[in-house]
């Protein structure tokens, strides 16, 4: 459905547009209110603005902010990426919610370069999610600490049915505005809900004080300690193997000097343990004949173990 009023206020003209379909392709139905906003000129009407521009729609139409409230959202009224918008800008309202297990800290509204105070932080997540001041204090004393729990505490305040309650009315209304009746053809829905066990186990969770604020920073202190402890053993993994690989080289390297092999086109690939001969179009090649006979009297014992001998009749490049 679509619906367009132009309205002129002295040299402007603004071309409101109100639509609900599927514009995008991405499956669903999404509502959009927007505006072309024209100058009036010697040479007749020329464009000087436009897009979702709200506040300037609002203030020559009032009527419109159902479609502004919904801009963006499904024909059932759920705001783009609802739970994970949410939840970006919920932990930068409330820090204490925020996920601190990790040793990067949480990343959310309140962080970054762009980070906004957590009262610019509540008042986008209570726009995103079209809720009331005691509708955010409500979800904020659930204690969500993740999106999933997030999206649990949203559900059973009823925001989904809310949310679908304000789209059917604002549908009804762009059924009145366009003269057409509306029918989706959705093929995919962007709001899943939770299982019965994932709603089962958040709610013995909040009945056993999991959610409890000392409760929550004795498992975030657990986590950060298996992370330190994880990552400390990476890295003394890694210096292992670089020692080891250190140690094969040196080991390759001072065989080569002793059995006169340095600079004789022969070379070591520790990512094969492989020694190659005729690696190199610079040096003398050796013959087959050469390679056999330095294959059967190399001293095995004082090379790393597994190495390998390889020949080539001529240098690959």
């Amino acid at each position: 459905m679509k619906y367009a009023k132009t309205i002129i206020k002295r040299n402007e003209k603004t071309v409101i547009k109100v639509r609900l379909d599927d514009e995008c392709k991405n499956g669903h139905e999404d509502f959009s209110l927007t505006a072309d906003i024209y100058e009036k000129t010697d040479r007749g009407w020329r464009e000087s603005g436009g897009g979702c521009c709200h506040e300037h729609i609002l203030s020559l139409a009032p009527e419109f902010k159902p479609f502004a409230d919904l801009h963006l959202s499904t024909y059932e009224g759920i705001p783009m990426h609802a739970a994970a918008n949410a939840w970006y800008w919920f932990q930068g309202a409330f820090p204490e919610c925020a996920d601190h297990s990790d040793n990067l800290g949480a990343c959310h509204g309140g962080t970054g370069s762009g980070a906004k105070s957590t009262e610019e932080c509540k008042r986008i997540f209570s726009e995103h999610i079209r809720a009331t001041p005691a509708q955010v204090e409500e979800i904020a004393k659930r204690l969500p600490r993740s999106q999933v729990e997030l999206q649990h505490a949203l559900e059973s305040l009823g925001f989904p049915g809310q949310w679908k309650a304000e789209a059917q009315r604002a549908i009804a209304i762009l059924e009145t505005l366009s003269g057409d009746k509306f029918a989706t053809q959705s093929t995919r829905r962007t709001w899943v809900p939770l299982t019965a066990e994932q709603g089962a186990l958040i709610e013995e969770r909040r009945a056993s004080g999991y959610y409890l604020p000392e409760n929550v920073a004795k498992r975030d202190a657990e986590k950060r300690q298996q992370q330190k402890a994880k990552k400390i053993a990476a890295i003394e993994g890694d210096f292992k193997r670089s020692v080891a690989k250190l140690e094969k080289n040196k080991q390759v390297a001072l065989y080569f000097v002793n059995h006169d092999l340095d600079g004789a086109n022969v070379i070591f690939y520790d990512h094969t343990n492989e020694i190659a001969f005729n690696w190199s179009s610079c040096s003398k090649l050796w013959t087959l004949d050469e390679f056999e006979k330095f294959k059967g009297s190399a001293v095995m014992d004082e090379l790393p173990e597994n190495v390998t001998f390889k020949w080539q009749e001529r240098p690959r490049y």
